[in-house]
């Protein structure tokens, strides 16, 4: 459905979601949030009269994360219980480790939302200092994520993982759904001493490819 709505807009989606555009309106390309964003409305003349198709921002989210649902369960499939045991290519962190924490990405934001939609609906700077505070703890928390992935690759154990993923998924799709439109662009700042992956201020529509970009960042940690 979104690949056929995006093509009637010079947009095209290929099977791993990467958006190229070939409306002189529209100049984004890749898989970057800035391109999907720009991608999202574009104008075209038809015959006589101009309308204006809309690519809607729930439905390029949830491609995103249907496409990571699917590459998670591939991963899955193709590691036995043994793979789960073996050293990660992050020292110190095993196989089984790194896709408990790739699922514990799906999970945070689950509970990370009612907070920025509460800290949206402030002015935006009024997070920045919950922001600075999160970074000043930067010490304490990698402690705490390292111990943490290991508690979770015990109890997120090969049999039991993919059911765990599945609940986060689909509580994250209810709640991409439930965003309304004047939300998108609300947000709040984020500690990115934390992790690479997160902006300094980001919005609602950000927050929702942020699993998806921890997914692959720690997809190419997996060892074989």
């Amino acid at each position: 459905m979104v690949r056929g709505l995006a093509r009637r807009a010079g947009i095209s989606i290929d099977e791993n979601y990467r958006i190229t555009c070939s409306s002189s309106s529209c100049t984004a390309g890749g898989t970057s949030q800035t391109a999907i964003a720009n991608c999202a409305a574009v104008e075209l003349p038809h015959h006589q009269s101009e309308r204006k198709i809309v690519v809607k921002k729930q439905d390029l989210i949830l491609a995103q994360l249907n496409s990571a649902r699917a590459a998670f369960h591939t991963l899955l499939d193709s590691l036995s219980e043994q793979d789960f045991s073996k050293q990660s290519l992050n020292p110190g962190w095993t196989n089984g480790e790194i896709v408990a924490h790739m699922t514990f990405g799906f999970i945070i934001v689950n509970v990370l939302l009612p907070m920025a939609r509460l800290w949206g609906r402030l002015p935006k700077g009024s997070s920045k200092w919950f922001a600075w505070l999160l970074n000043a703890c930067t010490g304490p928390f990698n402690w705490v994520n390292a111990l943490g992935a290991r508690g979770q690759g015990r109890v997120f154990t090969h049999a039991r993982i993919g059911k765990i993923y599945d609940r986060a998924y689909v509580a994250l799709v209810k709640k991409v759904n439930s965003v309304r439109d004047k939300e998108w662009e609300h947000g709040m700042f984020y500690p990115t001493k934390w992790d690479s992956n997160f902006d300094e201020f980001m919005t609602l529509e950000k927050l929702f490819y942020y699993p998806v970009i921890h997914f692959n960042f720690h997809m190419k940690q997996i060892s074989r």
